[in-house]
């Protein structure tokens, strides 16, 4: 495993490469991340059903 280019002496540049993709995968454009903030809340009531709106 080769240590340079990773931008730290300690992390091999094979897993930098493989978070940089990963973080892509889940946080770029069409990503996994996105479909949660797109995700319908269809409950009619803000907060979750069964706790209450104020948090006591």
């Amino acid at each position: 495993m080769s240590t340079e280019d990773s931008g730290h002496p300690d992390v091999p540049v094979e897993y930098a490469t493989w978070r940089k993709n990963r973080w892509e995968e889940v946080a770029g454009p069409g990503g996994k991340a996105g479909a949660v903030q797109l995700a319908m809340v269809s409950h009619p009531e803000p907060g979750v059903p069964g706790l209450p709106v104020d948090g006591r």
